[in-house]
């Protein structure tokens, strides 16, 4: 099946223009990657097609020029000492050039990438979330289940909890409390929204490690036994409804693990829970406060470091509007409202007159494209503490 006489030899690879692409397979191999990484940089997200397809076209034609103008005069003419000495600097020369322009900054134009440096350092996450979020077991280990914000001495007046969105949060509750000398306890598991009665279905085979509704119970025990008088629940709320802005993000919950589950049931169980949640709290003397979501943004700051040139201005034309997060979050925010619970909004923070802005100060407020980065919690703290004392 492999011999000069099988079909697929004589009708296919035998064919000049297979054979064609055969002989520049290795330039066009080296040319296509870092032109089409290139791309990816300048554009600062996937290339559009077109892009794609350009480079793609570029890459033969410098194959091709590589092959006919380097790779065949050198390959075919005699194996000289000199030639062999001339190829073996190159390369050291090359290499040299590349590292030093690595380390030193050489170039002129690598001086551009200073421009991004305050952008770049901003996207960050909370570095305590690793202690405080996603505890494998949370929700029946003996100890470490939840972490302590401020100092460990001060009174306990604050448990706050929530999913992704709530870790988002800790350095600014973490500047509360020092503030306040309060210490708040802090615990939490992604896709988990810190409601009673619910299951999160997120990650079903992970339901073991990480029980949502088991872990929402024990924070709900251990509020009522400890004299902790307030609860903060932070999470984001259209990630398990029919969100307008992004209706493929879905994470369903459910009351009754038994019943079918989708969008319909899973926002009618969150509003059940919402209010389910405030009565059971106000049952034993502690308030609910329910911070409603920050902005999701369009684009991921990593995405967009470089689309936007290290330029603000160009940075807030890629901002989410503040039309459209409205929009998103309008009916979240009215059965939160609604249900009796303190409610605190930081749109007066996060956003403009029409944008909620992505930078402010030549820094990122988030980390991805939904998640506020440690430059964003900061942003909102003093505001947030005034309005949870």
């Amino acid at each position: 099946m492999a011999g000069p006489k099988a079909w697929i030899n004589r009708k296919i690879l035998s064919n000049r223009v297979v054979v064609w692409f055969g002989l520049i397979s290795f330039p066009l191999y080296l040319w296509h990657w870092p032109l089409l990484s290139f791309a990816r940089i300048i554009e600062g997200e996937f290339p559009s097609h077109n892009i794609r397809s350009t480079i793609v076209a570029l890459s033969i034609v410098l194959a091709w020029l590589t092959y006919k103008l380097l790779e065949r005069p050198i390959r075919s003419s005699e194996a000289t000492k000199a030639k062999v000495a001339t190829l073996l600097v190159l390369m050291i020369t090359l290499g040299y050039v590349g590292y030093n322009t690595y380390q030193e900054d050489w170039f002129k134009f690598r001086l551009y990438n200073k421009r991004f440096q305050s952008y770049s350092e901003s996207i960050r996450a909370p570095d305590r979330a690793k202690e405080c979020f996603e505890i494998p077991y949370a929700y029946k280990k003996n100890d470490g289940w939840f972490c302590n914000l401020g100092e460990i001495s001060s009174p306990l007046r604050y448990f706050a909890y929530g999913d992704s969105h709530a870790s988002s949060l800790i350095p600014a509750l973490e500047e509360f409390a020092n503030e306040s000398k309060l210490k708040i306890q802090f615990t939490g598991t992604s896709g988990c929204p810190s409601l009673l009665g619910i299951q999160s279905m997120r990650g079903e085979s992970s339901i073991e490690t990480y029980n949502c509704k088991e872990l929402n119970e024990r924070v709900y025990n251990h509020v009522k036994t400890s004299g902790i008088k307030y609860v903060i629940l932070a999470n984001r709320w259209t990630y398990y409804v029919d969100s307008l802005s992004r209706p493929a993000e879905f994470n369903p919950v459910a009351r009754d693990l038994t019943l079918p589950i989708d969008k319909s049931s899973s926002t009618k169980d969150l509003v059940w829970a919402i209010k389910n949640t405030v009565s059971r709290y106000s049952s034993i003397g502690v308030t609910v406060i329910f911070i409603e979501d920050n902005p999701q943004q369009i684009y991921n700051p990593k995405d967009v470091l470089r689309k936007g040139r290290g330029i603000e201005s160009e940075y807030l034309k890629l901002s989410v509007s503040f039309d459209e997060h409205k929009r998103n979050q309008k009916l979240v925010n009215e059965w939160l409202r609604g249900s009796g619970a303190k409610v605190i909004n930081l749109d007066d923070i996060l956003c403009w007159e029409t944008v909620c802005p992505l930078v402010v100060d030549s820094k990122f407020l988030y980390y991805d494209d939904d998640h506020l980065s440690v430059v964003g919690s900061l942003y909102v703290a003093k505001a947030l503490s005034t309005r949870l004392e």
